[in-house]
């Protein structure tokens, strides 16, 4: 007969049958030929010559299934009820790892029985076998359970993290060892197919648990702790999700757009860097309340009114003896634009540069106020509650200075990028000017001091701005990017230059590797002022802190000059810094082919450090080593 080609009902029902049965090694007529084999055997009577090749009993028709079902014994196309119940225990000791007295699994077991049809020992399905096949592996499952293969994957990301956290800041074991090498020393005791894995989370937790407890005692308390507190970061988050998850359908949608930017922040690739790092487990650090346990199902009844949550934060500061970002002014601003608070903060000890070019903070300011760190940490707190999501401008470093650390934040800065220049993070002036289309907000020549009132609050507007674009429908990509700056450096708030406007790079000598301590600006400035003959520098600017550098307490300096040949006079004045060891200082050039010299200088206090200078542009061909240099040299 003639296979039919369209889709039978009664056809497909038939089929699936069929199927079933070679899945439990039953499709065999009372002959004990197979659906193939019966097949073959068929005349033209029932199935064509060509369709005796068509193995998939969907392409055959209802009669030619019929035909082959009646051939199969009855008592094996019955549903065996102790069939169904005896698979149920064989799923049940599998979850559990149930294993025969040979340490074998459900899986294992069926391999290794010769008397079953090949076919019937693939199917890893125990629905479909035989009540005699499952009964024969219960009988003999009595060995003791295998391990959980699954991890908790909430514990093996936090670890992972931590890890990672650690390869950032260059953390080793006892012996010197990071992450990689660590893993290439200990290669041995790992499955073949992970000795070459890289990715911590790829490896299993007591893997990553081997490596952390390897680290020195404080590197992993520290890590430890941020794992703690990333996992109170993301409770607190769910617990605010919680919280407005039966809120009115305009007040859910509103929490989850700004829930939307929390989560935002909170994958920037600088997060970890910027917020995992913040040394949070260190004495004099303030956490925001946390909300107890059974505490937030009450909470939901009324959940409050979202922009409520909200509370921006700006700081100023100043260098000290001790500290290059000490705590001198705070400002705090709710989301209605009033601020609720405006101190200034006299530091620990006294203020060796009050930057009052950016901060606006004069001398004597700080000398009339009783007013301390302690007391801002107090006053701020008050102002929070549980569920407050803290929202600023580089949140990081007012965090760092007031020592207050907070589970929610936004950041400003992370949900905006310059385009082209995927590695900075716009300047809040600049933000101002470009999202929220407000001109001179640093003064007609964008050379102002910070006024930190202004500061808190259009950081909230432009939290604000990002809240109302997504609640008009408007479609945000996570970061926006926005046109560069006319001023090509991203500066740290720390610059110390005479004339404003923006800095051409062949201008400019950068200093890196520089020592991130008090006297840092004096010493650089000391050790270009002393070059004879050359011209002074106009400013030295001192750079945002990051990458592998922050994490050595180094940073780097831009040192302006008024054009292109007093910069490159003054590198060519640059005496080498003395050998050290065997170890000879040179004139050397850096990936992008810009010399670069090792000098020395002196701090203050009578401290000398090597720092490296190099310009600003590559030249046609690197400069030689003066008669000098040659002989510092050699």
């Amino acid at each position: 007969m003639a296979t039919q080609r369209y889709r039978d009902p009664e056809a497909l029902k038939l089929a699936r049958e069929v199927r079933l049965l070679q899945k439990r090694g039953l499709a065999a007529d009372a002959s004990g030929r197979g659906w193939a084999a019966w097949l073959a055997a068929q005349d033209d009577s029932l199935v064509r010559a060509a369709d005796r090749t068509l193995l998939d009993p969907a392409k055959h028709s209802a009669a030619t299934l019929r035909c082959f079902l009646d051939a199969v014994p009855q008592e094996a196309r019955q549903t065996d009820p102790e069939a169904k119940e005896l698979a149920d225990q064989v799923k049940a000791r599998q979850k559990r790892r149930a294993t025969d007295s040979a340490g074998r699994g459900w899986a294992e077991w069926l391999d290794a029985q010769g008397d079953l049809a090949e076919d019937q020992r693939r199917v890893k399905d125990p629905a479909h076998h035989t009540a005699a096949t499952l009964r024969r592996f219960l009988a003999a499952a009595t060995g003791e359970a295998k391990p959980p293969k699954t991890q908790d994957q909430g514990e093996l990301r936090e670890l992972a993290s931590a890890v990672r956290a650690a390869q950032r800041r260059g953390v080793v074991d006892g012996t010197g060892k990071g992450w990689l090498e660590w893993l290439a020393a200990h290669g041995s005791q790992l499955p073949a197919k992970l000795r070459e894995t890289r990715d911590p989370s790829r490896h299993k937790a007591e893997t990553l648990r081997s490596f952390l407890a390897a680290l020195p005692p404080g590197e992993c308390d520290a890590l430890e702790h941020r794992m703690r507190r990333d996992q109170q970061s993301r409770r607190a988050l769910g617990n605010l999700r919680e919280v407005y998850a039966a809120a009115d359908e305009a007040t859910a949608a509103e929490a989850s757009r700004l829930f939307a930017l929390i989560e935002h922040t909170r994958g920037h690739a600088k997060y970890p860097d910027h917020y995992g790092g913040l040394p949070t487990h260190q004495e004099g650090w303030m956490d925001l309340p946390q909300r107890p346990k059974g505490e937030v199902q009450e909470h939901t009844l009324f959940p409050p009114d979202v922009r409520s949550l909200l509370l921006a934060i700006d700081c100023e500061m100043v260098a000290t003896k001790s500290d290059s970002s000490a705590l001198a002014r705070v400002c705090v601003s709710n989301s209605d634009g009033r601020v609720l608070l405006d101190r200034l903060v006299r530091p620990e000890e006294e203020a060796t540069d009050l930057r009052s070019h950016i901060t606006g903070i004069q001398p004597g300011d700080l000398q009339a106020t009783q007013y301390t760190r302690a007391d801002a940490q107090r006053d701020v707190l008050a102002l929070c509650s549980p569920s407050t999501v803290l929202v600023g401008h580089t949140l990081h470093k007012d965090m760092d200075a007031l020592k207050l650390d907070a589970p929610l934040v936004v950041d400003i800065a992370f949900l905006y990028g310059l385009e082209g220049q995927p590695s900075k993070m716009p300047p809040l002036a600049h933000l101002v000017e470009q999202v929220l289309g407000r001109t001179g907000f640093r003064g007609a020549d964008g050379q102002a001091a910070h006024d930190c009132a202004d500061d808190v609050m259009v950081s909230m507007d432009l939290l604000l701005h990002r809240l109302q674009l997504a609640a008009a429908g408007t479609v945000v990509p996570p970061v926006v990017q926005v046109a560069p700056p006319a001023s090509t450096p991203q500066l740290a708030g720390q610059a110390q230059r005479a004339g404003p406007g923006p800095v051409d790079e062949a201008c400019t000598l950068l200093a890196h590797r520089v020592p991130d301590r008090a006297g840092a600006f004096a010493a650089l400035a000391a050790l270009f002022v002393s070059l004879g003959d050359c011209p002074a520098p106009e400013g030295v600017e001192l750079l945002e802190r990051k990458g592998a550098a922050a994490a050595q307490n180094l940073r780097s300096a831009l040192i302006i000059f008024t054009d292109r040949d007093a910069a490159q006079a003054a590198f060519a004045a640059l005496a080498l810094a003395p050998a050290s060891g065997a170890r000879a200082s040179r004139v050397t050039s850096d990936r992008d082919g810009r010399p670069q010299k090792e000098v020395e200088m002196w701090f203050p206090d009578g401290e000398a450090a090597r720092v490296y200078v190099r310009t600003g542009v590559v030249p046609a061909a690197a400069p030689s080593p003066t008669g000098a240099e040659a002989a510092s040299a050699a």
